[in-house]
């Protein structure tokens, strides 16, 4: 009897440190990832040179299946009949997620790069090509938005136009000239890039009343694509 009681003991001991060491590694794992979202508030932007959009998808399925497993180990540590009802919800929800990252792959959206539209400081993507947004600067009825156009993968060509400020209340001015290393570029923006060679943009906006000090967004197209920066501070 007391070889019994001892044999459950001691199951009853590694269930309780297996359950506590899946529960450090998730809390770890949250508390990384919210250090990450902190410190670099879009990674993805850091990390594009070097990761495809396809490893971010791999990226995703990977945390998709830990997180099941994790969750059914768990459970079966816990509970026979809360296992049998976590191993039915977390195979649907992986069923979903990977619906969802299937669909998102196949997006044409997706397969050109990844966000299309980020705030102030971030980038947006054309088929490896990174267009980064600098700053906006107002100078008397003037706004200059600055930008760095560079190509992450292969020789690019890349042709852009339709520049316009979107303001917060529905205002819309489309008036510029663009520069390109302190030149004036007549008409379309067009930029030939060699891989790893960047160009600086500067887009001029006239007549913007002095009031305005917050772009709603600063909109482009790319080929036959719309772009853009969101909640844009005018300095």
């Amino acid at each position: 009897m007391t070889d019994m009681v001892k044999g459950h003991y001691s199951v009853s001991r590694r269930k309780f440190f297996a359950a506590k060491i899946l529960g450090v590694l998730s809390a770890l794992v949250a508390v990384l990832w919210a250090l990450t979202q902190y410190l670099f508030p879009e990674p993805m932007i850091y990390l594009y040179g070097i990761w495809r959009p396809e490893y971010f998808v791999a990226f995703m399925a990977i945390v998709v299946v830990c997180t099941s497993l994790s969750l059914c180990i768990w459970s079966y540590l816990k509970n026979r009949y809360l296992f049998g009802v976590v191993v039915v919800l977390a195979y649907s929800i992986s069923c979903f997620s990977f619906f969802i990252l299937g669909k998102e792959y196949h997006s044409p959206d997706f397969v050109a790069g990844l966000p299309k539209t980020t705030s102030e400081g971030g980038a947006v993507y054309l088929q490896g090509v990174e267009i980064h947004h600098n700053n906006c600067v107002r100078q008397g009825g003037t706004v200059q938005c600055r930008m760095t156009v560079t190509n992450r993968r292969s020789r690019q060509k890349v042709r852009l136009s339709s520049w316009r400020l979107i303001m917060k209340d529905g205002a819309v001015f489309k008036e510029y000239e663009a520069f390109r290393g302190g030149q004036e570029v007549r008409g379309m923006v067009y930029l030939e890039l060699p891989r790893g060679s960047e160009a600086e943009l500067e887009i001029v906006f006239f007549e913007v009343p002095e009031n305005y000090t917050e772009i709603l967004n600063l909109g482009f197209k790319a080929g036959s694509k719309e772009f853009g920066f969101k909640n844009i501070n005018v300095r």
